[in-house]
């Protein structure tokens, strides 16, 4: 069998614009076939739109695309979610993949910015599947935390992957704080009905019992974009009568924009 070998720290550049950088390696010649420690791999080098892959250690099949790694962390390029501010990343135990799917097993993701607490919001689950045929991913039995504590917890659900521009499914959770309101978390979700129509549902939890259910419809005609608003609130605790009610809105623009499409 013919191969290269080092145990020292070693760089590979490959004609796809692929950095690869190993404390120790072995290459099968013929069989394309990479194994590694400490192994960091970096996409797109130099170029727009680079992400990171750190593995353990990592058996990578270079001629079928294919790869097996322990201990991974995945660091997306910042820009993803159209926001700088973000830090995407997923880790997990152990990871395998292909061409069509990357499967990432005990795994995390969060976008939020890296600092030296815990993120505000992370998603955790016994499994993660990317599909990048379909442009989405998939979480098995996942779980919301916000500040490392346990919110929601989902069997199974799914949403489009960041590349995609309109797809039905879950959108980036927000976390917000208000003098008035207080802390709240929103989970919103959407929905494309068809080709000229979709709607956004929000629904948003407070830490002081108050429940907002947010709706915006919008169809895009010919000649005319049409956008609908609708939002209840449950429990509003008005700040100047100290009562609890429950409010609605109903919103139509005056003048009718352009739709902006997700």
């Amino acid at each position: 069998i013919k191969q290269l070998s080092s145990k020292k720290n070693t760089l590979i550049k490959d004609k796809e614009s692929q950095l690869y950088k190993l404390t120790k390696f072995n290459y099968q010649i013929n069989d394309e076939i990479l194994k590694g420690e400490n192994i960091l791999i970096i996409t797109n080098h130099n170029l727009p739109k680079s992400d990171k892959f750190f593995f353990k250690n990592a058996i990578i099949d270079l001629k079928q695309q294919k790869f097996l790694a322990k201990d991974t962390n995945i660091k997306i390029h910042k820009n993803i979610f159209d926001n700088s501010d973000n830090d995407p990343r997923l880790m997990g135990v152990s990871s395998s993949g292909n061409e069509e799917i990357t499967i990432v097993n005990k795994g995390t993701f969060t976008s939020c910015k890296i600092n030296d607490d815990c993120p505000p919001w992370s998603i955790s689950a016994n499994k993660i599947v990317h599909n990048k045929t379909k442009k989405q991913l998939t979480y098995e039995s996942a779980l919301l935390k916000i500040y490392d504590v346990p919110v929601l917890y989902f069997p199974k659900f799914f949403h489009p992957d960041p590349t995609v521009i309109r797809q039905s499914g879950l959108l980036k959770p927000e976390i917000n704080e208000s003098d008035v309101l207080g802390s709240s978390l929103a989970i919103p979700y959407f929905n494309k009905i068809s080709k000229d129509k979709d709607i956004t549902i929000t629904p948003t939890l407070f830490d002081s019992d108050m429940i907002m259910l947010e709706n915006e419809y919008r169809k895009q005609g010919d000649n005319y974009s049409l956008l609908v608003d609708y939002g209840f609130v449950n429990n509003y605790n008005s700040p100047t009568t100290k009562q609890k009610k429950n409010l609605s809105h109903l919103f139509f623009p005056e003048r009718l924009p352009e739709c902006s499409y997700r």
